[in-house]
């Protein structure tokens, strides 16, 4: 049997998920830009929002990627630890800049913003999967 890895890599897996990877970078840092100008006074917010949820996407991915390799019940088991990591994340990061006395609604906003950007692109690559099947 091919190593799981190798598989991947050849059907193109990787190659898919490293794609919405750069993608969501890109948007991360186009938010960071128009929230910047938009509200310069909430620049670490934004900055922090957006390195955040950069740091979300790569859980989010690396979690699909080992669930991929796994049976269907201990996929199960890694989502649920990964679901865990990402909301320990955000509440620690929110708690963190609440201590500072920053303002964590730029992070609120490029985490919602770069989560719906996600979506997209996961629509986005399942349809041009199935177009390409």
């Amino acid at each position: 049997m091919a190593d799981a890895r190798e598989l991947f890599n050849k059907n193109g897996v990787l190659l898919y998920l490293r794609g919405v990877f750069l993608r969501q970078v890109v948007i991360a840092l186009l938010i960071f830009a128009v929230g910047t100008a938009l509200l310069p006074h909430f620049m670490y917010s934004w900055a922090v929002g957006c390195l955040v949820a950069v740091v979300d996407v790569v859980l989010v991915l690396s979690a699909v990627f080992r669930t991929m390799q796994t049976e269907p019940k201990a996929g199960l088991g890694v989502m649920r630890k990964s679901m865990l990591k990402r909301l320990v994340l955000v509440v620690a990061v929110s708690l963190v800049m609440l201590k500072m006395g920053l303002n964590p609604i730029g992070v609120f906003i490029s985490f919602i913003l770069m989560h719906i950007s996600l979506v997209l692109n996961l629509i986005i690559l399942t349809s041009r999967a199935q177009r390409d099947k």
